[in-house]
């Protein structure tokens, strides 16, 4: 049966709960088994006192099997919600254990998958490495963002004129959310978002910072504590926005970058990945051709970017829960659309962009190449990069 016990403390004036999650699966073999009870502490930040409590989430118990089967077919990271029932039930469960998550039970169900996917990881299963790129606008430079396993991140500086990559510093046991990030147009700088679920930390769990491509090592650093909003958009050179909406507390300030707090995105995609993304895409050219809800929990945008006289490269941005296997709520998929209206599907690129004169996309952890032949034919694809077989090793920003 999958239960919570929910334990609030006080300590310098702070709230403080730790849940333990105790799950009888027998889908899982020992060695499994052995694994998930190694990583099954979960810290949650939460604003009430409550007094001890023990609950029964989801009332079933074959209901938590047919969850924890479904994240380890789809990678730990998708998750299709069986019926709005589900959804009903864990949110009257989390009304009475964790108030601050009942208005958005499925980030419980996001800590299941990050929980599952430690399993996975640490029982030998492998995935490809998860690529997106952030371009220099007026540079020659890129930083490519590499995660894999999932709570393992890597940065790499791409020299464009080269195509030599160097590779950055590596985040264990936290994520970088990519579509809160940006690079400054000379790609001097960077700015991203973070979080590593250490919520007594002083950086309270998740962190906005600016730092020197491609490394991690912050020059100005701020503490979130929590998922909403984060990271933003460099407006110049040096001069970042942040996506703030409230909780920001600076920590760091360098004086080599500095903050315009007049400047807004030209629109609104509400505070999340959407917000910083969408406003990214418009500003490096891409056209917002549609934004619709498609479903109760899916929407897509489509964008869309002219790179020859013949040829259009499409952007379609899922927004969604329940999403296909190996994605994650926030994904992306593209096509290739000539003048004659020829449609070619490439669902498996992850991250793609018109640039230097040629298509450049990751695929399945690969860094490719394609150039247009003319009106009806594409050249073959050039590998450009492997990003699978890094593995996590200590290093120092130079700075």
């Amino acid at each position: 049966m999958l239960k919570a016990n929910v334990i609030i403390s006080k300590k310098s004036g702070a709230l403080q709960s730790n849940a333990l999650v105790w799950l009888e699966l027998k889908i899982m073999n020992k060695q499994i088994q052995k694994t998930w009870d190694k990583h099954i502490k979960v810290d949650y930040p939460v604003q009430q006192d409550l007094s001890l409590q023990e609950i029964d989430l989801f009332k079933l118990q074959q209901t938590a099997h047919e969850i924890i089967n479904g994240y380890i077919n789809t990678e730990g990271e998708g998750f299709k919600l069986e019926s709005q029932q589900l959804l009903e039930q864990c949110k009257y469960g989390l009304t009475k254990v964790l108030p601050e998550l009942a208005g958005n039970a499925l980030i419980y169900f996001k800590r299941l998958a990050e929980l599952t996917q430690l399993v996975l990881d640490d029982s030998g299963t492998k995935f490809p490495a998860r690529l997106h790129v952030l371009v220099a606008r007026k540079g020659s430079n890129a930083i490519v963002i590499r995660r894999g396993p999932s709570k393992q991140v890597c940065t790499f500086e791409w020299d464009r004129n080269t195509n030599k990559f160097t590779q950055g510093q590596w985040l264990k046991k936290a994520k970088i959310f990519e579509r809160r990030s940006d690079i400054s147009a000379n790609g001097k700088y960077w700015i991203y978002f973070s979080m590593d679920g250490r919520w007594q930390s002083k950086t309270k769990g998740s962190y906005t910072v600016i730092a020197k491509s491609p490394w991690l090592k912050a020059l100005t650093l701020y503490a979130k504590g929590d998922a909403w909003h984060g990271g933003g958009l460099l407006s110049y050179d040096n001069v970042y926005w942040l996506n703030d909406g409230y909780g920001h507390e600076k920590m760091q300030q360098s004086n080599l970058v500095k903050r315009n707090g007049d400047y807004q995105p030209k629109d609104n995609f509400g505070g999340e990945c959407p917000h910083v993304y969408y406003n990214r895409l418009q500003r490096d050219g891409w056209k917002l051709i549609d934004r619709a809800q498609t479903g109760k929990w899916k929407t897509n945008a489509i964008f869309e970017k002219g790179v020859t006289r013949d040829w259009v490269l499409r952007k379609v941005c899922h927004e969604e829960v329940g999403s296909p296997v190996g994605k994650g709520c926030y994904w992306d998929e593209h096509e290739l659309v000539n003048k004659h209206g020829d449609t070619i599907s490439q669902p498996d690129w992850e991250w793609a962009e018109w640039m230097d004169g040629a298509i450049m996309y990751a695929e399945s952890g690969k860094l490719c190449k394609l150039i247009i032949k003319n009106t009806h034919e594409l050249k073959k694809p050039e590998l450009i990069h492997d990003f699978n077989d890094y593995k996590f090793r200590e290093l120092l920003a130079p700075y």
